[in-house]
């Protein structure tokens, strides 16, 4: 019964319907999931969600360095983003390394790049006019997605990167919304990093920045309070107003907490507590235009691995 009134309390507000374009997204690992890519798109839909938010590898389109091919798991995701569905849109990931190209490691030269930008073109192309926004890499400061620790490329080979991208998305489909950065505003360094991007013109080829705004193991108990976090995302708007005298659009296209048994872990039940308190606090900003919570369903069962328990539905499918 309390599951029960649980899933019950979830869909009455997350599927009652916004007044403004506000995102109330989620992330979905639609390749590592045993069903169709249909089941968890009514999930999603079921629990009120607006948005979908995955990745669509080089890698994985591009296997021999040469041919664009679509096969295994990838079909998955190609689902989602090369099709319209009903009442939900969609973020696309263009991401991380190609073993043929860059041997798995971050595009680091004017080739890389350029070899980079034809799988964006080839992307675009097949999404046309089903994908809504295009997110230009995935945690570019953390090697997210790169196999081995290796040293992210100067800033300046990010922006050639997100210029030529940009470019070569809107070409193909210029109604599409190009977000980059996926930084986490509470740090120094990537604030930094940040300011070298906007300083040398970045902003000239997206919409708005993205933001992976964690912060459920930040030294300052205060802000892991939602509330609170969100708050912290006023004084960085705060700074970037005072950078450019205008408001930018932010994204958050990732923040959560995991429920894992371990430092910094909450509880299941605060996993949809803090979801509901971030979203219904981003959402009076008009600056914020989304958030993609992190993520649907739990990534596995060892309640001692962190990475296992991010999700709003545990592994049998059921809110926490």
């Amino acid at each position: 019964m309390k599951f029960f009134i649980k899933n019950l309390i979830l869909a009455a507000v997350l599927i009652s319907p916004s007044v403004s374009a506000f995102e109330r997204g989620i992330n979905i690992h639609f390749k590592h999931y045993p069903r169709d890519s249909e089941f968890y798109i009514q999930l999603a839909k079921k629990y009120g969600f607006t948005s979908i938010r995955d990745d669509y590898p080089w890698q994985l389109l591009q296997k021999n360095g040469k041919d664009f091919l679509l096969s295994g798991n990838v079909n998955k995701v190609d689902y989602l983003f090369s099709q319209k569905h009903q009442n939900i849109s969609s973020m696309l990931i263009l991401a991380y390394g190609n073993q043929k190209l860059t041997n798995f490691d971050y595009p680091r030269t004017e080739e890389d790049i350029d070899n980079f930008v034809k799988y964006v073109s080839f992307t675009a192309a097949r999404c046309k006019g089903t994908v809504k926004y295009y997110e230009i890499w995935n945690e570019w400061l953390y090697g997210t997605g790169i196999p081995f620790k290796s040293t992210p490329p100067d800033f300046q080979v990010y922006l050639k990167l997100v210029k030529k991208s940009s470019e070569a998305i809107r070409k193909q489909d210029p109604n599409a919304i190009v977000v980059a950065g996926s930084i986490n505003p509470f740090k120094e360094k990537e604030r930094e990093w940040m300011d070298n991007l906007i300083a040398n013109g970045m902003l000239d080829y997206v919409d708005g920045i993205s933001l992976h705004p964690y912060s459920y193991g930040n030294p300052d108990m205060s802000m892991r309070i939602p509330e609170n976090n969100i708050k912290a995302i006023d004084k960085y708007e705060d700074h970037l107003k005072g950078m450019l005298g205008k408001s930018i659009p932010l994204y958050i296209t990732e923040v959560g907490y995991t429920s894992y048994n371990g430092p910094n872990g909450v509880s299941d039940s605060q996993v949809y507590q803090y979801m509901q308190q971030y979203m219904d606090e981003a959402e009076k900003r008009d600056f914020i235009k989304g958030v993609w919570w992190y993520d649907l369903i739990d990534d596995g069962s060892n309640v001692k691995n962190r990475e296992h328990r991010f999700g709003v539905l545990n592994q049998k499918l059921i809110v926490k």
